[in-house]
């Protein structure tokens, strides 16, 4: 079962079982991103825990990662969906990307990367939680599911001097996410900029870190004095305010 978002909330379900032909269609048109899970049931309000990202989205995150082959064995450790995996797998050695994803079994992943014939380690567990013992540093950690807020510090510990993280970040501010690549100066610290904007189609919140809904204001409480009413007009319709963007990351529940 598939979702290809419609426009707004609205999503077009796909059932492979019983259209085939439109299932295959949509698969193949890969300049849009399609829905594969969802935290809850589909509909609007709710959360996408899973897609196939569109061509935009896979072209810049990819080339903001820079893995490449070269004279010493490339280790890339990829958080996210094994589609991804399986495409930064793609021109590199066999076996220098290892995949960890937390909603997705360990057998069941691996399986995957076998009906795909990419030759891709399977880390069990949650990456964000640091290196392992005895677990060597990455050259580069890409991340393709959404976080909320500022980058967590495992991120450029687990990542030599040199290498980048590459991930989505977003906050309780903005209507919109973006991609951000850094670069690690030394081990535990990094240095970087947003790339562009992210649709929450291509780039899901990771678990945990989906917005929540504003909740009411109390009854006994005049609406000014328990939250700031943003002027509609506060994001531009053309051009992306990265300052804007970034003082968002500091504020919580404006």
């Amino acid at each position: 079962m598939i979702w290809r978002p419609t426009g707004g909330h609205a999503y077009a379900r796909i059932d492979r079982a019983h259209e085939p032909g439109t299932w295959l269609t949509a698969a193949r048109r890969t300049a849009d991103p399609l829905i594969t899970a969802w935290e809850e049931t589909p509909g609007p309000g709710a959360m996408v825990s899973g897609s196939l990202p569109g061509d935009a989205y896979v072209h810049a995150a990819l080339d903001a990662a820079g893995a490449r082959p070269g004279r010493r064995p490339v280790r890339v450790l990829h958080i996210g969906t094994e589609y991804m995996a399986a495409l930064l797998a793609h021109g590199l050695p066999p076996w220098s990307v290892t995949s960890t994803n937390s909603q997705t079994p360990t057998v069941q992943a691996e399986q995957t990367f076998q009906r795909l014939a990419a030759p891709v380690h399977v880390r069990a567990g949650n990456a964000l939680g640091g290196l392992r013992a005895q677990e060597e540093p990455y050259d580069h950690v890409v991340m393709t599911h959404a976080l909320r807020g500022l980058v967590p510090g495992t991120l450029p510990n687990m990542v030599r001097a040199g290498g980048t993280v590459v991930l989505t970040l977003g906050q309780d501010l903005a209507p919109v996410n973006v991609l951000v690549r850094l670069v690690v100066t030394v081990r535990g610290r990094a240095e970087g900029r947003f790339l562009q904007p992210v649709s929450p189609h291509d780039a899901p919140w990771a678990p945990g870190h989906a917005p929540a809904p504003f909740p009411p204001p109390p009854a006994d409480s005049p609406d000014r004095q328990y939250s700031v009413r943003l002027p509609s007009d506060l994001w531009p319709r053309n051009g992306f305010p990265r300052a804007l963007w970034a003082i968002g990351l500091r504020l919580k529940r404006v």
